[in-house]
């Protein structure tokens, strides 16, 4: 069990886990993000995003390199470390991320910038001094960056001439005055998503894009017939459900509170979450020593229908609610349902033995790790890594 910094780059050294980046954080308050991959040890001089020829030995790799030489970030000054699947250049505020040009384009590390990576990094570096609250309510941000792609082709679809068609003309004003956020009371999320979801997923998939003012057409199209208007709340639009449950959800695909939305809407006008968020987990350090943590999940710990588990977190999480997990003997047997020993009796209830916590101090009062999302449209391919793909 690793405990400082250098048994924990200790173990990342053995290349055991090349697909995962990580953010470190310790009692002593250093803090840390690491790039992690395998690096095959490729020859410079060739474009290895593409085929490079096969046969001559100048272009052959037969050892990795070690993972240390990726870009890491460790403790910046700016006080803050962020990782979102995307480019290790930019993990905290400027001048203390990794410098792209010290690393060879032949270790294949992207360089592209999704909207949770911008989006975080706004609000952190913004905020001089984050509380926890105002942590949680960053953890559930639901909105765009000017910059970000979605923005970007919101603007411009929003921006075209529609003069002497009203149905386009009032779409684009809705697009025009949308404020690139997805919060459930939103009236311009669900014509914004419902035509930009289509063109974004072609770029990402790198096939032809549908034409912009046919898609921006449909989706009003279909809006109107199923809510009568344009521009429908977005919680009409965006469900999460399970079982019997059916709630309304914020966010959008890679907001910082991830929800992946159908390019489509089914027959009710709506689209399921079925992806984005999965595990929300945040672990706070008081001064004096006293450890919370509060985490959710979007359904429950149970996979099996009507179990008690199996949806009883997804209203907590459709209402961007945590729960405080049990830490002590006392807290833990006070929730418990039941007490299962296979093979013995179950103990009295109260009697369950839990290891204590161990008291630390710290002089953060909490650990940060951002969530995670499907990426968007890549420029170009990156060569290829020993990396599993982003989650």
């Amino acid at each position: 069990k690793a405990q400082n910094f250098e048994d924990f780059t200790a173990v990342l050294a053995s290349g055991g886990i090349p697909s995962l980046d990580f953010v470190y954080a310790d009692k002593t308050g250093r803090i840390a993000s690491l790039y992690n991959a395998a690096f095959p040890q490729r020859a410079d001089g060739y474009d290895w995003t593409r085929a490079v020829p096969g046969d001559i030995r100048a272009d052959m790799w037969n050892s990795y390199l070690a993972p240390s030489i990726g870009p890491r970030t460790i403790a910046p000054a700016s006080g803050f470390v962020v990782a979102a699947n995307a480019a290790p250049f930019r993990t905290t505020a400027d001048p203390f991320n990794p410098k792209p040009e010290s690393f060879s384009p032949s270790l294949g590390i992207e360089t592209l910038l999704n909207n949770r990576t911008r989006r975080a990094l706004a609000l952190f570096s913004a905020d001089r001094s984050i509380t926890a609250g105002e942590f949680r309510k960053y953890k559930f941000d639901d909105c765009y960056t000017p910059d970000s792609d979605f923005a970007l082709l919101v603007k411009e679809i929003g921006g075209r001439n529609y003069a002497g068609d009203p149905l386009l003309e009032e779409a684009g004003e809705i697009l025009r005055r949308y404020n690139l956020c997805t919060d459930k009371s939103n009236r311009g999320t669900a014509l914004a998503m419902m035509t930009a979801i289509p063109l974004l997923q072609a770029s990402a998939l790198r096939i032809a894009q549908p034409d912009p003012t046919a898609t921006l057409r449909g989706a009003a199209n279909r809006l109107l017939a199923q809510f009568a208007r344009l521009d429908p709340t977005w919680s009409q639009v965006s469900r999460l459900r399970r079982g019997d449950l059916d709630l309304a959800v914020s966010g959008g695909p890679d907001t910082l509170r991830s929800i992946d939305v159908q390019p489509r809407l089914d027959r009710a006008g709506t689209s399921t979450a079925d992806a984005g968020d999965s595990f929300t987990f945040i672990s706070t350090w008081t001064k004096d020593g006293h450890w919370e943590v509060e985490s959710v999940v979007p359904f429950g710990s149970s996979n099996v229908a009507g179990t008690p588990h199996y949806a009883d977190q997804a209203a907590l999480f459709a209402d961007e609610e945590l729960k405080t997990l049990p830490l002590s003997n006392s807290a833990l047997t006070a929730e418990a349902s039941g007490i299962e020993r296979p093979g013995k009796p179950p103990p009295p209830k109260g009697n369950i033995v839990v290891p204590p916590i161990p008291a630390t101090s710290v002089p953060a009062s909490n650990i940060i790790r951002p969530a995670n999302a499907a990426e968007r449209k890549p420029a170009a391919a990156p060569p290829v890594t020993a990396r599993a793909p982003s989650q």
